[in-house]
């Protein structure tokens, strides 16, 4: 018996309905329906899914940690150079407004990435100050997924390897992997692979929610309008899979939700006029790492921090879009036992976007996703449609019990 799981990223909980996504909904009807399936906080769902532990089992978080040793930038050399000509780029291209501003700084931002991928980095630059790329690498994705012992613990991946059985990676994700084109031409790998009888487990992944989502918001008329498509195209390969390998099994999964972006929020120009008044250097006697829904900070102890931390803290402004919570503490949502994830982290309040930050600097997103977990539109879904499946329906799921249907399905347990 085939798997297949086919990842949406972004899918949200009510995006599944008779009106806009049909077939899901059948399939829904039909099969197992986990209507809402809550992620662990942060960014780092794929570990939630393959391993089953949750980010402070894993110590998988967000994304990108600090770590100068292991960064894959940490022999680059002309940054400052880079940084300086990336400067000029944007203001000289400022002057024709910022829809062409973000084309030609993502122009050079690609330039970049590609020139850094030939001395063996698999990390994008995103939009991360270039000077400061060296203090930074992945977490989740720091080693291929695909690789023995990638994780803290086997992983389905690693397990399937030891049994002997095969998987096809080649239409999923990661950050640094090479890219795979659309989401039309991973269903297409994905269907190559499924129909293969020695191939066990198709991993696929689909960006497209995702991307609507942050251009024009979860509730808007172009992400009903690609939520439609997608389940169109879902349609089609669904069934032409089914004729081909009748015995396969599909688990549709929304990672997590989105909101809209009510408020924005310039964490760093709050810091830097607050580090000014502390007499202290960003940078250099403290860093800051952006995330879209999170900041995070780190001090050195020799430069007289606690003034700016005690600052901090007590922010109007901050404490108004946003609350703070320490990376030492034992809380469930913030292992950092290693100081990778920061000294200090700021969690912006739903719906308060982080801008301008190390991923988005010139065009803001209108939909977002990151913030508390127990908010009900960063929830995802969970459909289990085919052989395997059975009539069942449950309100509730924490994406860690995803892998126990997985495991389940693949008969791994």
């Amino acid at each position: 018996m085939a798997l297949v799981l086919v990842l949406l990223d972004a899918f949200r909980s009510d995006y599944v309905n008779a009106e806009d996504t049909p077939f899901l909904w059948s399939c829904a009807q039909e099969g197992e329906y986990y209507k809402r399936v809550q992620p662990g906080y942060g960014f780092c769902e794929r570990t939630e899914i393959l391993t089953g532990l949750s980010p402070i089992e894993s110590g998988n978080v967000l994304a990108i940690g600090h770590d100068p040793a292991n960064s894959p930038f940490r022999h680059a050399r002309g940054l400052r150079q880079l940084a300086a000509a990336e400067r000029t780029l944007s203001a000289l291209s400022a002057v024709f407004g910022s829809f062409f501003r973000e084309r030609v700084i993502a122009w050079f931002r690609w330039r970049l990435d590609c020139k850094l991928r030939t001395s063996g980095s698999r990390m994008s630059t995103y939009r991360i100050p270039i000077h400061l790329l060296p203090k930074w690498r992945l977490t989740e994705d720091q080693r291929d997924h695909r690789e023995a012992g990638a994780f803290s613990v086997p992983s389905l991946l690693d397990r399937l390897t030891a049994c002997g059985r095969r998987y096809s990676y080649d239409g999923f994700t990661a950050l640094g992997m090479e890219p795979n084109g659309s989401d039309h031409d991973r269903l297409l790998l994905g269907s190559r692979s499924a129909v293969n009888p020695d191939i066990d487990f198709v991993l696929l992944y689909q960006s497209r929610a995702d991307a609507m989502g942050h251009a024009h918001g979860p509730r808007s008329t172009e992400l009903k309008a690609i939520a439609a498509e997608m389940d169109q195209d879902l349609e089609r390969f669904t069934h032409g899979v089914l004729r081909d390998r009748p015995e396969t099994t599909f688990v549709f999964l929304g990672d997590h939700g989105m909101l809209d972006v009510i408020a924005r929020f310039d964490v760093f120009s709050k810091v830097k006029t607050l580090a000014k008044e502390c007499r202290i250097a960003i940078h250099a006697d403290m860093l800051v790492f952006l995330d879209s829904t999170i900041a995070r900070f780190w001090f050195n102890a020799d430069r007289g921090h606690s003034r700016l931390q005690e600052r901090l803290l007590s922010s109007p402004d901050m404490l108004r879009h946003g609350s703070f919570k320490s990376t030492h503490s034992s809380c469930t949502d913030a292992p950092n036992a290693n100081r990778l994830y920061g000294d200090l982290l700021w969690r912006a309040d739903p719906g308060v976007l982080v801008f301008p930050d190390f991923f988005h600097s010139i065009l803001p997103c209108r939909g977002m996703h990151g913030y508390d977990p127990l908010h009900p539109d960063s929830h995802g879904m969970c459909i289990v449609h085919g052989s395997a499946a059975v009539h069942k329906q449950a309100e509730h799921i924490l994406l860690t019990e995803v892998h126990g249907i997985l495991e389940r399905t693949l008969e791994l347990s």
